[in-house]
């Protein structure tokens, strides 16, 4: 379980070659890592008691299998899409430190790249998912923690071996580190060791800047014959995102499924892989076949969050948090719905400008300091960062609240909401607000009573907004 072996081994296998994992697993510490990795299942491993002449045995016993087992790749890949070539494998840390925490911030907010794997723990998924999506990417970033840290040594592990498998897929390939870990001889030309967030920042702006990246996908590279004889080649991606177009092929209908398209559950709860997402965007695509839907789907990233928890638990005031994160939520909602609604209007032929509701909705924004092309995740961090610079000087909870209220502009929400309803009436009989990803602030070392304030939060101002979009018509809040 060495980081240089795994390494090759990943090498080996990008290139088809035969391999053969051999652990002497009699040793706490690797068998400890083997378990700790969870990327190898479907590879298996030859185990010899750390007794030469088994492995002996052992490899002459299985070599055959191992040089004819192209099966194995071939079934990693069996599910894989092109290459895309501006998409770039950047998988998250399992920890939350300032670098990592930077480095998918300065990957997400790039508009002219898709990032593969962003929020992912690695290890989570299976090794299938993973080598489908180095082969979909143009380009792969992998980010080495100090192995004094938590559960860096199996980040560090998989990171290694997946590093690997990209290499030997000829994708071009950089490794970060801090400064503490210190390189195997195999990978040390591919990892830059950096001092500083900021340093690396800069050296990967320059490295994809040097990079042939551009939109649009290649054709199928066609290394491989991928002929399988199976009535079912796929049960999907382990990533719902990742085949967004595909899931009306054999996506089937749930009690959960139904009762959000007809809007009858506000919350949905459950592990990672049960199908949240899945549920999430197959409702959005079955409301949008409607025109008369307005559907909005939020999903900030665990970047975005962390920030806004962590916003929260800075406060010792606890009314004034409370304060701070309706109305917070209340902005952040209305004004992506009213964003929507400009954005879907600039498709008719008219336009904007087609009806008074709409320029006064238009205007209203930009008295509130919103541009209508900034994402919500921009948004989120203005306001997060403008509100915390403000409230440094705040004694007590009236001083917070006029911080916040200034901030955000609460005083003009009450006209917000009067627009937002008055431009939808004639356009639209339903806006369906769909967020997801909420489970990304909730992780391991995170202040639990501030991310449960933060959620609580959540479900009271989708209350206030629905009572306020609704006005005049019978809203009922769980």
């Amino acid at each position: 379980m060495n980081r240089n072996v795994l390494f090759e081994a990943g090498y080996a296998l990008a290139k088809n070659k035969g391999l053969l994992f051999a652990m002497d697993e009699s040793l706490d510490s690797a068998h400890r890592l083997w378990d700790g990795v969870q990327l190898f299942s479907t590879i298996g491993r030859l185990d010899y008691h750390g007794n030469g002449a088994r492995l002996a045995e052992l490899v002459g016993a299985n070599l055959a299998m191992a040089v004819t087992s192209e099966s194995l790749l071939t079934g990693l890949l069996a599910d894989s899409k092109p290459q895309q070539m501006n998409a770039v494998f950047a998988p998250t840390v399992p920890v939350r430190f300032q670098a990592a925490d930077m480095l998918d911030k300065e990957l997400n907010n790039r508009g002219s790249i898709q990032v593969l794997a962003s929020g992912d723990d690695l290890g989570l998924a299976p090794l299938s998912y993973y080598a489908g999506e180095i082969f979909r990417s143009a380009a792969a970033i992998f980010h080495f923690m100090n192995p004094d840290r938590s559960r860096a040594i199996e980040h560090n592990a998989r990171s290694s071996f997946l590093a690997g498998f990209a290499y030997g897929w000829d994708r071009p390939v950089l490794m970060l580190a801090e400064s503490e870990y210190v390189s195997p001889l195999d990978y040390r030309d591919l990892l830059f060791n950096y001092t500083t967030a900021a340093q690396m920042v800069r050296h990967v702006d320059d490295w994809l800047a040097s990079l042939p990246l551009k939109p649009g996908s290649s054709r199928r590279l066609g290394r491989l014959a991928m002929e399988l004889d199976l009535p079912v080649s796929s049960f999907g991606q382990y990533v719902a995102e990742n085949e967004d177009s595909r899931l009306d092929d054999y996506f089937l209908p749930t009690r959960e499924f139904t009762s959000l398209v007809q809007g009858e559950a506000t919350v949905f709860v459950g592990r990672k892989g049960t199908g949240k997402t899945a549920t999430m965007l197959q409702a959005a695509a079955d409301l949008e076949k409607d025109r008369r839907n307005l559907v909005v789907k939020v999903k900030p990233t665990s970047y975005e969050l962390g920030g806004l928890v962590d916003l929260v638990g800075r406060f010792d005031l606890h009314a004034g948090s409370e304060y701070l994160l309706n109305n917070l939520w209340n902005f952040l909602l209305s004004t992506e719905v009213a964003s929507h609604i400009l954005a879907a209007a600039e498709n008719n032929p008219a336009g904007v400008g087609g009806s008074p509701e709409l320029v006064a909705l238009d205007k209203r924004l930009d008295r509130m300091g919103v541009a209508r092309t900034s994402d919500l995740a921009t948004r989120l961090e203005d306001m997060v960062e403008q509100i915390h610079t403000r409230s440094i000087s705040a004694s007590d909870d009236r001083e917070l609240r006029e911080v916040v209220g200034a901030s955000l502009g609460v005083h003009w929400f009450k006209d917000l909401h009067r627009e937002i309803r008055e431009a939808a009436t004639d356009q639209y009989r339903r806006i369906a607000v769909l967020v997801d990803n909420l489970d990304k602030a909730w992780e391991r070392g995170a202040n639990f009573e501030a991310t449960s304030r933060f959620l609580l939060s959540l479900l009271s101002a989708s209350c206030s907004v629905r009572a306020r979009w609704a006005r005049g018509r019978w809203v009922t809040c769980p």
